[in-house]
């Protein structure tokens, strides 16, 4: 990835979050709550234009933004597109302008760094389903690092 991609930002915060599982509850008082603030936030259905690749898109936003804050739900790893905006949050990171904050929904931070209950159920599904284990392992190296942030676990904070 050539390094000066990751330098000019758009937005303040780049949400990632497996939809089914928290779009219409925390994912969305988050970004509300974020843009009531004055906090420019990209978050796929407001900012993906209809008709247009999604993935190129995603990773040029994760590029434009100062910080990713993905939330871990119990199915995030689950979904491919959540473990490539990871892996882009990543490679951003390791620029030096780039922040991730993770947050711990529904799940503690040992399932995403060591990828056990769900997380690793949802691993053996990509295998099954052919995914590169290149790949594979990349998401697994990206998702131990992230896991090792400090962030958020809802699971400790009162009310959630």
């Amino acid at each position: 990835m050539d390094v000066s991609s990751c330098s000019s930002k758009i937005y303040d915060v780049f949400l990632s979050f497996r939809g089914p599982d928290v779009r219409k509850s925390f994912a969305d008082c988050l970004y509300h709550g974020l843009k009531d603030a004055g906090i420019s936030v990209f978050r796929d259905e407001e900012e993906l234009p209809v008709r247009e690749p999604i993935h190129p898109k995603l990773v040029q936003a994760i590029q434009q933004s100062k910080i990713s804050m993905p939330i871990f739900s119990r199915d995030y790893a689950s979904s491919k597109s959540c473990l490539m905006e990871m892996q882009q949050m990543l490679d951003c990171q390791r620029t030096g302008d780039h922040f991730i904050l993770p947050i711990f929904f529904d799940i503690g931070p040992s399932v995403v760094k060591d990828q056990i209950g769900t997380f690793r159920n949802s691993f053996r599904k990509h295998e099954r389903n052919g995914v590169d284990p290149e790949k594979i392992s990349m998401w697994k190296y990206a998702l131990e690092k992230i896991g090792h942030l400090k962030g958020w676990d809802l699971q400790n904070i009162e009310n959630g």
